[in-house]
């Protein structure tokens, strides 16, 4: 027997003239935002097609499971159009917040049957702007194996007195696919022509990856032990993918696109500085 009960989405909207205008959404995930405004990557400036453009490529499981997206945004007040906002936060969720559920009760226990748990999969943040377009994506949650990350971060942490060697055997023995040894993979996983015919983003050239001193690196390595003393914050271990995207007037925008090592998964993008 079904407990589920007159399940239907809702549009909240709330506006305050305030500093700041914030919007509460909440649709059907397999639905297309702004489907007849499609940008390239490097130039869009809308920050709910963007995130949907980004996550139906790097999060394919989101969608086609009747799963719901809440959003919340923010934008200036004063502006003149309040029909794109720069910043949003948004959160895949198993079902709508106004779902109602049967009251159930176990027939053994004669015990209430709780309602099942509001799963949030994925959450995270994009910032977009008028004249630069993507600034920064940041996904976490469930799907980007946050816990796993958190866990390893936290165990390392508290061995400072481990090399390099041992940090990696560990970060193997918790489950990662993706740990420093496994490039060739790591880069496999990309699906690197994938990402250029939908996104337009090719990897940076070793020419085009320079440090200021002239010094050339791989555009794809694998960053553990960022903090080489072991004091502070040094365990988090990530894939690191610098990128570049045209943007049609000649010019190319550069990201750096950041990813998890247990299955690869993008956690975040941040556009490089000219």
């Amino acid at each position: 027997m079904s407990a589920r009960r007159n399940s239907v989405p809702r549009l909240n909207v709330q506006c305050q003239l305030v500093r700041y205008l914030t919007l509460v959404v909440a649709v059907l995930a397999a639905s297309t935002i702004g489907a007849t405004q499609r940008s390239p990557f490097a130039t869009s400036t809308n920050a709910f097609t963007v995130t949907q453009t980004v996550l139906r490529i790097f999060y394919p499981e989101v969608f086609g499971n009747s799963r719901q997206v809440v959003f919340s945004a923010e934008h200036p007040a004063d502006s003149d159009v309040w029909g794109e906002f720069t910043g949003l936060q948004f959160t895949i969720k198993r079902f709508s917040s106004d779902t109602s559920w049967d009251y159930l009760v176990d027939p053994k226990t004669g015990k209430p049957i709780a309602p099942p748990e509001n799963t949030a999969f994925l959450e995270g943040s994009t910032w977009v702007t008028p004249k630069w377009g993507l600034m920064q994506l940041i996904i976490e949650g469930d799907l980007a194996n946050s816990k796993q990350n958190k866990a390893i971060a936290s165990l390392v942490q508290s061995h400072p007195e481990w090399s390099d060697e041992q940090a990696a055997d560990a970060l193997k023995s918790a489950g990662a696919l993706y740990g420093p040894a496994d490039e060739n993979d790591f880069t496999k996983s990309l699906h690197l022509p994938e990402l250029e015919k939908s996104l337009g983003l090719r990897v940076l050239s070793p020419e085009n990856s320079k440090l200021p001193d002239g010094r050339e690196f791989s555009p794809i390595w694998f960053q553990g032990w960022p903090n080489s003393g072991h004091v502070g914050s040094f365990g988090r271990f990530e894939w690191i993918v610098r990128m570049e995207a045209d943007c049609g007037d000649g010019h190319t925008r550069k990201y750096t696109l950041a990813f998890e090592p247990f299955q690869g998964k993008l956690t975040n993008i941040f556009q490089l500085p000219d």
